[in-house]
């Protein structure tokens, strides 16, 4: 048997690992991330930020559904070269490439899940790194907030993996009530948010605890159950006093333990609903 030469190896993956990065900062520190615009363009990343500028004019599939209002515009920043980044007019009218106008733009995005560590889970899982089951609740947290960014750029299997690391979490801690609060915060009040599979699970999670340890024992270590339900008004209490009742009936058990029944359903696809900064209506820690 024949093997293939060097020149047909070498054509055979020519330009695979020879793509542009586009420079990505997050957070208030604008830490960088290089990633390659292939891997971006697998997601929903583009519809929420913005293309990159001229890419478009340079025949890019950029389907015209994806025209909409950017949560987090694209911003010009200064290169280290000082630099200042291509500007509208700029990429537009010139002759680069399409590589070239990539890996000059830069996006910076910044916010309350816009952190670093949380973006740096989103980027790993684009390379075939899974997340790993948190040790602590700021581990959690982070998850929670990588979660949201995974929910908004449509990465349904990312969004599978980190419910099931939280689930692996609570098989050794007590959930805790105010990152339910934190994560319906971030998300609104739209009608669909109960269905969403975190929601649903913190839910389920919090109603078997309140079940298995008590009301008492549970408000006792979760001080902000009471102002929740006496002070707010949110439609997400009707569905915790739900799952309190399905709880209460069902053989299933703790909702950590088992098979994970709070995946995506491919057949709903949900809004991107990361609300803005005056939406919490009891404040927490962050």
């Amino acid at each position: 048997m024949s093997t293939p030469s060097a020149s047909t190896r070498a054509s055979a993956t020519k330009g695979k690992y020879s793509k542009k990065t586009l420079r990505i900062t997050v957070g208030v520190e604008r830490e960088p991330f290089h990633v390659h615009f292939s891997q971006l363009e697998r997601t929903g990343f583009f519809e929420v930020h913005g293309w990159p500028l001229g890419v478009d004019a340079l025949g890019s599939p950029t389907p015209a559904s994806t025209v909409r209002d950017s949560t987090v515009s694209p911003v010009p920043v200064k290169l280290e070269g000082g630099g200042e980044e291509m500007n509208t007019k700029q990429g537009l009218n010139d002759h680069r490439s399409l590589d070239d106008l990539i890996s000059s733009h830069v996006y910076h995005l910044e916010g309350r899940c816009y952190e670093p560590a949380a973006f740096e889970i989103v980027v790993n899982w684009l390379y075939n790194q899974p997340p790993e089951t948190p040790i602590s609740r700021s581990n959690c947290r982070i998850l929670l907030r990588a979660y949201v960014l995974a929910l908004n750029y449509q990465i349904i299997p990312l969004q599978d993996a980190i419910v099931d690391c939280i689930r692996q979490y609570h098989r050794e801690f007590n959930v805790v009530f105010e990152d339910l609060v934190w994560i319906i915060n971030r998300l609104g009040d739209s009608e669909s948010l109960h269905s969403i599979p975190i929601v649903r699970y913190l839910l389920d999670q919090c109603a078997w605890e309140i079940y298995s340890q008590g009301y008492s024992s549970f408000a006792h270590h979760n001080t902000l159950l009471e102002p929740f339900l006496e002070v707010g008004d949110r439609p997400i209490r009707k569905f915790l006093f739900e799952a309190i009742t399905e709880i209460s009936r069902s053989t299933a058990g703790d909702p950590a333990i088992g098979p994970n029944r709070y995946r995506v359903d491919d057949s709903v696809l949900f809004g991107r609903t990361v609300q803005g900064e005056d939406n919490n209506i009891i404040e927490i820690d962050d």
